[in-house]
């Protein structure tokens, strides 16, 4: 009847040292990470200082240059697909559910079109392919 006992007793005491142990160790992990990440903020510090020194130095290009003339060409030139929506277009009477989600439909189908014009707008310009969401070249 002892013996069990014993036994017991002896597997709880090693549950509890190794408990302590892990626990130990745990910590001394959590203080590394610490030094680690520490160190990291400061590298992180250090190049931004040294990149925005780098960025003071270079004088900054006239806002004309900053962006491709072509695109503010096309950007002046561009005819919106369909005219904008005034207030005399909207029906007199009260919106019903149907209304409501007939509209809001033709908005989320109206977005569809303008986000496939743009991607197709992008390849067009950079000439690469875009499957499943990914931009391949």
């Amino acid at each position: 009847m002892d013996n069990p006992v014993i036994i017991v007793v002896s597997l709880i005491a090693i549950a509890q040292a190794l408990t302590i142990v892990l626990t130990i160790r745990r910590e001394r992990d959590v203080k590394e990470l610490r030094r680690l990440v520490d160190e990291q903020r400061l590298q992180i510090a250090e190049l931004k200082a040294s990149l925005a020194r780098r960025n003071a130095d270079r004088p900054r290009p006239p806002k004309t240059q900053r962006e491709p003339t072509g695109l503010r060409a096309a950007l002046k030139s561009a005819v919106p697909p369909e005219p904008a929506i005034t207030p005399k277009d909207f029906p007199d009477n009260p919106s019903t559910i149907e209304n409501e989600l007939e509209r809001t439909t033709n908005v989320i189908d109206w977005l569809n079109r303008v986000a496939i014009d743009h991607t197709a707008a992008v390849v067009r310009n950079s000439g690469s392919k875009i499957r499943t969401g990914s931009i391949q070249q």
